[in-house]
């Protein structure tokens, strides 16, 4: 939903003098004028890096946190209640 406004932002960026790209709206009318497909390239890549980052970082959470309790407890950290929400 998000990509659109990427791709916006990402020529903007790239055209530092402002020459082409003046500003976000211009540079959105631009792109859906030359090619409306231009401002979902590269969603395919986008989709699989963030589910491959939410994968490992779930199964980071899901293997790793027993150990880590371990750990902590081991060396004696223990947060009080007040301390986990603050």
């Amino acid at each position: 939903l998000s990509h659109p406004f990427d791709v916006v932002k990402t020529c903007m960026q790239g055209d530092m003098t402002q020459r082409q790209h003046a500003g976000a709206l211009a540079t959105f009318k631009a792109l859906v004028n030359a090619h409306p497909g231009r401002l979902f390239s590269g969603v395919g890549w986008r989709t699989f890096n963030i589910t491959a980052t939410v994968f490992v970082a779930n199964e980071f959470c899901t293997r790793f946190s027993p150990v880590v309790l371990r750990l902590s407890e081991r060396i004696g950290f223990r947060q009080t209640p007040s301390e986990e929400c603050g």
